[in-house]
């Protein structure tokens, strides 16, 4: 944000929010799928602030779950910083629901002409079915896990002529560890959340125009 504003005071900036719940089980189960997480969903929400952290994964921050969902914090300090005429804030869900609503919005948010749009593919996280299994695979394939994932996300073929017997090996094991089914969000760890954003729902609706 610092730099955004110190390249340009008056950007305009769209801003897409979605249910704070649902956010941060997408968010855990991205960290799970890359093999950063190892811990079930309920006990890596409540897990402490000051656990320590890979010195390559500083940056990442992958276990931020409920930080990364406290969208009011991070408004606050948006809406210090710019106009709130050059803020435009959407909605994930009713985005996806009414595209051609929001897409207008959008148009005349940056006086643009309005265009035909393609439809976007819906990505979501994948789950897996061992998270240690996960993990030690983000050792064995390292940066390589990631770029390796998102092409079987987007169902792209990933080229496996030049691998080893092992590295083959090893990457059929990642596809055999993939669920591509997402579950949904253990009913414990839904009701917790739920009670942790209460406090600031009422607060973030009035800043953002949504109940998230």
């Amino acid at each position: 944000i610092n730099r955004l504003y110190n390249f340009n005071k008056k950007v305009k900036l769209i801003i897409l929010l979605r249910n704070r719940i649902t956010r941060t089980w997408a968010d855990y189960r991205y960290s799970v799928l890359n093999g950063w997480e190892i811990l079930p969903f309920h006990l890596a929400i409540k897990r402490k602030k000051n656990k320590k952290i890979e010195k390559d994964l500083k940056k990442i921050q992958p276990y931020s779950y409920l930080e990364r969902s406290d969208y009011l914090k991070q408004l606050k300090y948006l809406f210090k910083k710019f106009n709130k005429n050059n803020i435009l804030i959407l909605n994930s869900e009713d985005l996806n629901k009414n595209p051609k609503k929001n897409f207008l919005k959008v148009f005349n948010f940056l006086k643009v002409k309005k265009c035909q749009l393609k439809k976007v593919s819906n990505y979501s996280s994948f789950f897996i079915k061992n998270r240690k299994k996960q993990a030690s695979l983000r050792k064995y394939f390292n940066n390589n896990l990631n770029p390796l994932i998102e092409k079987i996300r987007a169902n792209g073929k990933v080229e496996d002529s030049n691998f080893t017997p092992l590295q083959k090996k090893k990457f059929a094991e990642l596809k055999k560890n993939i669920l591509y089914k997402v579950p949904k969000i253990p009913k414990k760890s839904e009701e917790y959340l739920k009670k942790y954003f209460l406090k600031s729902k009422e607060k973030l609706r009035k800043l953002s125009g949504f109940n998230l």
